[in-house]
């Protein structure tokens, strides 16, 4: 029987796994990697739990497929299982992605760096027992095949080859390995015809009649008419139309009061979708110009529900650095003012400071309305981080928990762990504090706040942000975080996942 001691310390692993996948920012790769085979041998039994648990709560994809990769290169059968029935699931271009991850592959990042994407193994035999489970499910459904094919022949083509699987069918052999166009009545010889067609309304008619999914479709035709459009959003799922709103306002879609019309019927259908990821959406056509108030509304509506299961039951207060240099700080937390507020159900203060506090009153989700609440706000002045928490005390205003969007290069008093005891004396409560980290300070000042921190046991959490790079996508794995009473019942939580396995696919 484990005493108290043991049990602690493996609480504390768990919640340091947690806060690092917190720290590292998405689609910093070569860092995933490292975090992940850190993780894993930390603590293996809460690390395939924890990412079973994050295929459906998280959204970044990076993430979810690192965390198969690294279950199929588990020494428990069960991890190596439930890896295999998490990546049935997954497009071919996020298998191939979990293949580099496993076996490797050089990547050139954008800024010119060259670093391995890999955890360095060869490829598990359970591995490519999925892959071949998964590609001979596909092939048996000739239409799913044919349009993933289309989307993306070139991850399919590497399954079989990295994973040395034959095709098992000649529709297949053709479409990938062989230089003509399978049998007649295939997708791929009707592509040809399309291509080849010079009339757009016969075009239209060939592209529903082979369901040719959008972005083949838009490559294909030289002229777009009315009915080329109704054929080519007639034949977008819900996520494609969404998407590419932005793409069909731009050749002249909504200039037509019936296509208009069309589109905001589609998108109140993408409404009833489970399948729409509406904060990628949302971000996509924010730039959109021309979009009717239905369709503005509807995608409001359908991001509203996405995150109507995340309730903060506890009274929240947000701190704005507006100090020199924190124009991306003043930016991301409105994102994050319009995401709380939306789903707080008790009082929620948010405050803007320099050397001094400013109170920010807006009650509205809107992220137009923060916006427009914080438009007045410019980045100067120096960095006080305390100052908001002495308003709070003079205003009565309490609160269990504390977001600050900072860099934390706190220069000025009042400083904010003084001002956090003072807090606490008076509300005899200490809140838990989410860190927003945004921009960089000298790290011996970053290092001397967290030091603070830890000394005083403040309970925090750190999220890191690339200010050159904001990935507003993530920013709602921040409501995970705020919606639970602490981290160790959201490790419970994680524990108490069940593990897939083959027998329920």
């Amino acid at each position: 029987m484990p005493n108290a001691t043991t049990n602690t310390n493996e609480n504390d692993i768990r919640v340091t796994i947690l806060d690092s996948l917190l720290t590292c920012p998405h689609r910093d790769v070569e860092n995933l990697v490292d975090l992940h085979s850190r993780m894993s041998e930390m603590d293996p039994i809460f690390y395939a739990h924890l990412g079973v648990w994050s295929q459906e709560n998280t959204s970044i994809r990076d993430h979810k497929e690192l965390f198969i990769a690294r279950l199929f290169l588990s020494d428990f059968p069960e991890h190596r299982e439930a890896a295999y029935v998490l990546m049935q699931d997954l497009p071919p271009y996020q298998i191939d992605n979990v293949v580099d991850h496993i076996k490797g592959r050089t990547v050139i990042a954008k800024t010119g760096k060259v670093y391995q994407k890999r955890f360095g193994h060869n490829l598990p035999r359970t591995f490519k027992s999925a892959v071949e489970r998964y590609l001979r499910t596909r092939e048996a459904d000739r239409d799913w095949f044919d349009a993933a094919a289309l989307r993306d022949r070139k991850s399919l083509k590497s399954l079989y080859c990295r994973c040395r699987i034959a095709p098992g069918n000649d529709h297949v052999r053709a479409v990938l390995f062989e230089e003509g166009i399978p049998e007649a009545d295939s997708k791929f010889a009707k592509f040809k015809e399309i291509s080849k067609e010079q009339d757009p309304t016969k075009q239209a008619e060939m592209i529903v009649e082979c369901k040719i999914p959008f972005p083949i479709a838009i490559g294909l035709v030289k002229t777009i008419t009315p009915a080329v459009f109704v054929a080519l959003i007639n034949n977008m799922t819900p996520q494609e139309l969404l998407v590419n709103l932005k793409t069909l306002n731009e050749r002249g879609a909504f200039n037509n009061p019936d296509l208009k019309k069309l589109i905001d019927e589609k998108v109140k259908l993408a409404g009833k979708s489970t399948k729409v990821d509406a904060l990628k959406a949302s971000q996509a056509v924010k730039n959109v110009k021309g979009l009717s108030e239905t369709v503005q509304t509807e995608i409001k509506n359908i991001t509203d529900k996405r995150l109507e299961s995340f309730k903060i039951t506890r009274p929240t207060a947000l701190f704005i650095d507006k100090s020199g240099s924190m124009t991306q700080a003043i930016e991301v937390s409105k994102h994050i003012a319009s995401l709380v507020s939306a789903r707080c159900l008790a009082n929620f203060y948010c405050y803007a400071f320099d050397r001094n506090a400013f109170k920010i009153e807006c009650n509205s989700p809107n992220l137009s309305d923060w916006e427009q609440a914080t438009k007045g706000i410019v980045a100067n002045g120096g960095t006080a981080i305390g100052a908001p928490l002495l308003s709070m005390i003079r205003n009565e205003e309490r609160v269990e928990q504390i977001i600050i969007v900072s860099d934390f290069d706190e220069q000025n008093a009042p400083y904010f762990v003084e001002s956090f005891k003072a807090y606490a004396a008076k509300f005899a409560t200490k809140p838990t504090v989410v860190m927003v980290k945004v921009g960089n300070c000298w790290p011996s000042r970053y290092e001397d706040f967290i030091n603070k921190m830890k000394q005083e046991r403040i309970e925090h959490d750190v999220y890191n942000i690339d200010q050159n790079k904001v990935d507003y996508y993530s920013l709602p794995n921040l409501l995970t975080f705020l919606t639970r009473k602490s981290k160790f019942e959201m490790v419970q939580e994680i524990l108490e996942v069940a593990l897939p396995k083959k027998e329920n696919l």
